[in-house]
């Protein structure tokens, strides 16, 4: 028999190596749907088909970019709807593997090693479940690990407020025996979403392997560790420097964390786990060590999504804030935005660019334009420019300058000479 019908016959039962195009089928399949597959290993030879079976999941490159991206974006659907309600009503956090991820080896496969795929789309990931009981038990040690019984207090009700707790009389007296409150039956103000990986990688695993020397000793057959026949078991990890992103989502806030509290409490929560402690199984060896990515692809998103949230909300307050102006005040907004827009700055402008907008205002006073303006709109201008001035610690309201008076002196000394001419339209107005 070949190397290629071995390959099929360990891996396929007969119906599926039946089936046209097989092998095409195969190529486009992604590992965590070959992972599933039924595993036909026999014999002497079992544990070499069994890591030429987890090779082939490893590196199978096989729409791991397609089955990723509906998931990703499912996501960020979710994250940006979170955001759009409320900014803090949502936690993220780009992390980074510093060293091989196995996570879901309880579960069962032929492999006895298993390995958590989210299905259906068929790529490794990390439980939310999991994240949150890592979230929870590093409160908890912070709570048994604190000497106060005030901080003890309010991470005990933190605690069952963040996570939940089943009915239980003797849940505060096992934390704080000074406090005098029971417990009911509590639904978690948390939601862990599934992490999955953000790296954009077609291999972001491979086969690693534990070679026991002395599973005779462990196993109590021998009474002193006499190395043995070494038996190989081969499992599938997540390769290191793959990127992942913790998502928590908030369902309401108490009088204790609201808000924006409660946003920084998680966030912090999140960070010390992360550095203190490892993810999914065999982390006393170094498994599951992950770095915070502070510049990760769905911080990234997320930023830039607060950043349009709030541009528009500031658009949605200046249309509101142009609906009640009088009519010569909104000639003067909508002739003064149209100054910053040909000069092409930004929306927020810093001192420098107000500045510059007040010089670009008196080269155009003498066009018809702006002489054709009624006195009261002259004065609405004159006295913006001069708010802009004081603003900008630019006014000067006192007498000429002389020549020893620097360059920079003499233009503001200018510009709020401008300015108090258009305030002056008033008062020509009222005598008039």
């Amino acid at each position: 028999m070949s190397d290629s019908e071995s390959n099929s016959e360990y891996k396929l039962p007969r119906f599926l190596k039946e089936l046209p195009n097989i092998d095409t089928l195969l190529a486009k399949t992604s590992p965590g749907h070959l992972h599933s597959i039924y595993w036909n290993a026999t014999g002497a030879d079992k544990k070499d088909l069994l890591a030429m079976a987890l090779n082939e999941v490893a590196t199978s490159k096989g729409d791991l970019r397609d089955s990723q991206f509906p998931a990703y974006e499912q996501i960020k659907r979710l994250v940006k709807q979170s955001i759009i309600k409320d900014p803090d009503s949502i936690n993220v956090l780009d992390i980074t593997l510093e060293s091989s991820l196995l996570c879901g080896s309880g579960l069962e496969h032929p492999t006895e090693i298993g390995f958590s795929f989210l299905n259906p789309y068929g790529i490794p990931y990390i439980p939310g479940s999991t994240i949150k009981g890592l979230a929870r038990n590093c409160l908890l040690n912070n709570l048994l690990c604190s000497s106060s019984t005030s901080d003890r207090e309010v991470m005990s009700e933190n605690l069952v407020f963040l996570f939940g707790a089943a009915e239980n009389n003797n849940f505060s007296s096992s934390f704080h025996p000074e406090a005098n409150f029971t417990v009911s039956t509590t639904k978690g103000h948390l939601t862990f979403l599934d992490s999955i990986p953000t790296s954009e990688s077609d291999s972001q695993m491979e086969v690693d392997i534990l070679n026991p020397h002395f599973s005779d000793y462990l196993s109590g057959k021998t009474e002193f560790p006499v190395s043995g026949t070494p038996i190989p078991v081969f499992f599938l990890v997540v390769k290191s420097n793959t990127s992942f992103s913790l998502i928590v989502l908030h369902r309401k806030h108490n009088d204790t964390l609201s808000g924006q509290q409660c946003h920084e409490y998680v966030d912090k929560l999140l960070r010390q786990f992360i550095k203190s402690s490892g993810v999914g199984s065999k982390t006393s060896v170094g498994y599951g060590a992950f770095r915070i990515n502070e510049d990760g692809k769905l911080n990234q998103y997320v930023n830039q999504l607060k950043q349009e949230i709030e541009t528009k909300r500031e658009a949605d307050i200046r249309a509101l804030q142009f609906e009640s102006l009088s009519a010569n005040e909104r000639k003067v907004e909508e002739y003064y935005v149209k100054v910053v827009e040909a000069l092409k700055l930004p929306s927020n402008l810093e001192v420098d660019d107000k500045l510059k907008v007040i010089d670009e205002i008196r080269k155009e006073w003498g066009t018809e334009q702006l002489s054709n303006w009624n006195l009261e709109s002259k004065r609405i201008l004159g006295k913006k420019l001069k708010s802009i001035l004081e603003g900008s610690g630019s006014y000067l309201d006192s007498e000429p300058l002389n020549k020893r008076q620097n360059k920079r002196q003499v233009k503001n000394y200018e510009r709020s000479q401008f300015a108090n001419q258009l305030i002056e339209s008033l008062d020509k107005w009222i005598e008039i």
